[in-house]
Parts: structure tokens; C-alpha cells; sequence
């Protein structure tokens, strides 16, 4: 597909920007007064993950075709051994770092973790957070920010500053969609303050570079997922294998959002500059020949 836009990246990213933002409060107002009076805590959240997820993709595949006339996997989303390899690289960064921070900040004595023995049950309930978080959050949002923003910024700006530029758009957004919810009278679910600042900010910054270290989409949805399920799963009171009790989930959050987050952003970075490193390397071995006269 030619990518032939006919419009300026600033206004093709607006208004990706601004439906991105419409879609979501649409699908928190179908749940606010349509789904959670009449379903249970785990059907509403199913059909909200859904109709929110299905109109986010819808978004960036029309942004692509009508307004950048260009192709999905010119975003980074494609579906080889190698994207497969970027997801496993995402996810298990984040587990890692966090599992390592649940370890440092509880013999510190920041906060005490409680070890249970898991269930099927859990393991069932487990696969469906894993489900809706996919389908809500990780695809949709990183297809969006680290798929169509990043790579309209990318196009014009220096690469760091895209990075930075999309961290912006994805922090202003969040700050968008909770902010209209709550005007509509509709609970955000937490407050827009300095800490939700620093939050998605350095959130945003570590995906990006999660997704170019990995050189695919799939390694920033699988940090992003990581880090959605984890967090959602160690502060909801059905989680029996790992448990922090509440009046420590501040201490854990710090914790976790350090390890998880800036550790992860910093071996991203590290990774990246050593992986460009090497290939410019390889690219300098290369043998020249000079034509002969």
C-alpha cells in the first residue's frame, strides 16, 4: 500500500488522538449505565474490553487506510517467529524486574508478601485478566501510541524526540479519558495528579524503547501486559498466589513502577544502543570494491 497521505502528520495524529479518546469514553459510559447495573464484575468487564478494544483497532487500521494510506505492518505488527520472540523479550522483562522487586523491597521490609498455593480456579481467573487486558488495553493502546503516533512522529522528528512526543500524547490522553469520564459523572478510578504524571510518562518513554530494542509492536504489547496484569492482580482482593496487603500497595507501587518501569526503560535502552552499535559495526566490515578500471 503507498503511503500517500494528504494531510500533515500533525493533523492525521490529532485526530487519531481525539477519536482514540472518544472511543474510550464511550465504551465507559455503555459500561457505566448500560453494563454494570445488569451484569456481574466479570461480564461487564468482558463487553467493555471488547467494544473499547474493537474501537481502538478500528481507529488506527482507518487512520492507516484513509489518512496515511499506508498498511498495518508498516506500524511494527507483524507475525512472524520474530514478533513472537519480541512479545516473550516484553513480557518477560517487566515479570522479571517486578519479581525482583517484590523480592528486594520485602526482605528491605518496605512491605510483607504472602505466598499462597495457586488453584485452578485462580489459574482460570488468571487467563481471563490476561484476556481482558489484551483485548482493553495492550493491543488497542499500543497499536495506537507505539504503533501509529510513534511512527507519524518518527517520519519528521528526530527519533528521541518522537519518543518523548508520543509519551506526551499517551500520558494527555489517560489524563483525556479520566478526566471527561468523571465531568460525565462517570469514576475514573484514580485521581490526575503528579504521581499519574511521572507514571505514564516514564511508562510511555520504557514501551518505546521496549519497541525499538525488540524492532517489533509485539515487544511493547508484551511489556504493556505484563505490567497491566500484574499490577491489576496484586491489588484486587481475589489473588491468593501472591498477595500484598493493602495498606502496603503504595510502598509495592514504588517499588514496582522503579523495577518494572525505569530498570526495564534502562535495559531497553542499553540493549537498543548496543544492538544499533553492533550493526553499525557490521555495517563498517562489510567489504567494498572498487570498480576497476
Amino acid at each position: 500500500m503507498t503511503h500517500d497521505p494528504r494531510m500533515g502528520i500533525a493533523a492525521r495524529v490529532g485526530i487519531v488522538w481525539g477519536l482514540l479518546v472518544v472511543a474510550w469514553v464511550a465504551a465507559g459510559l455503555i459500561r457505566a449505565e448500560f453494563l454494570a447495573p445488569r451484569l456481574p464484575f466479570d461480564g461487564w468487564r468482558a463487553v467493555e474490553s471488547v467494544v473499547g478494544g474493537a474501537l481502538g483497532i478500528a481507529i488506527v487500521i482507518w487512520g492507516c487506510r484513509v489518512l496515511d494510506r499506508r498498511s498495518l505492518a508498516s506500524l511494527g505488527l507483524g507475525w512472524t517467529r520474530r514478533d513472537l520472540a519480541a512479545f516473550g523479550i516484553g513480557a518477560g522483562l517487566w515479570t522479571g524486574l517486578a519479581a525482583l522487586g517484590l523480592v528486594a523491597g520485602a526482605m528491605a521490609g518496605l512491605f510483607t508478601v504472602t505466598l499462597g498455593p495457586p488453584t485452578w480456579m485462580m489459574v482460570g481467573w488468571i487467563l481471563l485478566q490476561i484476556g481482558l487486558v489484551f483485548t482493553y488495553e495492550a493491543l488497542p493502546e499500543e497499536l495506537a501510541l507505539r504503533g501509529y503516533i510513534y511512527t507519524n512522529l518518527a517520519e519528521r522528528l528526530p527519533r528521541w524526540v518522537a519518543v518523548l512526543g508520543q509519551a506526551v500524547l499517551f500520558m494527555l490522553w489517560a489524563f483525556a479519558l479520566v478526566g471527561l469520564l468523571q465531568a460525565l459523572g462517570v469514576g475514573g478510578g484514580w485521581s490526575i495528579n503528579l504521581d499519574r504524571t511521572i507514571l505514564f510518562l516514564t511508562f510511555g518513554i520504557a514501551l518505546a524503547l521496549v519497541r525499538l530494542w525488540t524492532g517489533s509492536l509485539w515487544g511493547s504489547i508484551g511489556y504493556h501486559l505484563a505490567f497491566q496484569v500484574g499490577m491489576g492482580l496484586l491489588s484486587l482482593d481475589r489473588l491468593t498466589v501472591v498477595r500484598v496487603p493493602s495498606s502496603d500497595i503504595g510502598s509495592a507501587g514504588i517499588v514496582l513502577w522503579f523495577f518494572g518501569i525505569v530498570l526495564g526503560g534502562i535495559v531497553a535502552f542499553i540493549a537498543l544502543f548496543r544492538k544499533e552499535r553492533r550493526a553499525k559495526a557490521n555495517s563498517a566490515a562489510l567489504p567494498t570494491y572498487a570498480s576497476e578500471a
